[in-house]
């Protein structure tokens, strides 16, 4: 392992530490914010492998302000986060531990519903088109995609955002239950 991978697992250890310290008191939000500050000294590095990584995986959540997206009920339970996508967690190398700061970011800011995929079964996420006008709901574990009615979606021209609490609200979107 070289030695700017195993500077960044430094890093990502002491983010687990600080987790781990302040589990007791620590919120979604605290987690978020620790891993978009990890996430941007990933990307501040001039490593072209590493910046590679952050593309593919990390790039997606710059600009998103996590205090925009605090939810009356949570889909997730705080407590298995910590313990299980976090502390419990043997990080091997830098692609598994982006590939993790990753999939905690999206655990936390994109909006789990309990509408279930119609493919695999599995609860899908609530996102929108830049424009914010149309919801989408998207499977983590099949990639299947539907509009609010429920017609299969092929293919999106855009990216799609994370949907907002007043989008949550106004389409009266129940969350998944943790």
């Amino acid at each position: 392992m070289k030695k700017e991978e195993m500077y960044f697992l430094k890093l990502w250890d002491d983010l687990r530490s600080k987790v781990e310290h302040n589990k007791q008191s620590i919120t979604p939000i605290d987690i978020y914010k620790l891993c978009s500050e990890w996430a941007g000294k990933i990307r501040s590095t001039n490593i072209l492998k590493i910046r590679e990584l952050y593309n593919l995986y990390l790039a997606y959540f710059e600009g998103y302000n996590i205090n925009e997206y605090q939810f009356l009920q949570s889909w997730y339970s705080l407590r298995d986060l910590i313990q299980f996508d976090i502390l419990n967690i043997l990080v091997v190398n830098l692609e598994h531990a982006i590939i993790r700061c990753r999939d905690i970011m999206w655990e936390i800011l994109v909006f789990k519903t309990n509408r279930p995929c119609k493919t695999c079964d599995s609860e899908l996420r609530a996102l929108t088109d830049n424009k914010k006008r149309e919801i989408f709901f998207c499977c983590d574990n099949c990639v299947y995609i539907e509009d609010i009615f429920g017609q299969s979606v092929k293919s999106l021209k855009n990216q799609l955002s994370p949907i907002t609490p007043e989008m949550q609200e106004k389409f009266l979107l129940p969350p998944s239950i943790p």
